[in-house]
């Protein structure tokens, strides 16, 4: 499954388990080619990482569960609400 890293998931490094914490999502200038910028939490903290959008959905990065539930949460609630003005 590719999901699409936002700013604000956690995800965990395949191989080495290490947790991480998406803070953008950027362009290289040369090539414009999509970035994520991702900081390490736990014992990698405050080391930021630039890696090619495509090689965080190759597999090597994992969506932490708690970030499947809260976008599980985020759908449930969208689809819940009630447009403004419909009574």
């Amino acid at each position: 499954m590719s999901m699409n890293p936002s700013v604000g998931t956690q995800w965990i490094h395949a191989r080495t388990g290490r947790r991480y914490t998406v803070l953008a999502e950027a362009k290289v200038e040369a090539t414009q080619a999509p970035v994520i910028v991702y900081q390490g939490t736990g014992p990698a903290t405050g080391e930021v990482w630039v890696r090619p959008r495509s090689e965080f959905q190759d597999g090597r990065f994992v969506p932490v569960p708690a970030t499947l539930l809260q976008r599980a949460l985020n759908g449930l609630a969208r689809t819940l609400a009630i447009p403004m003005g419909m009574n």
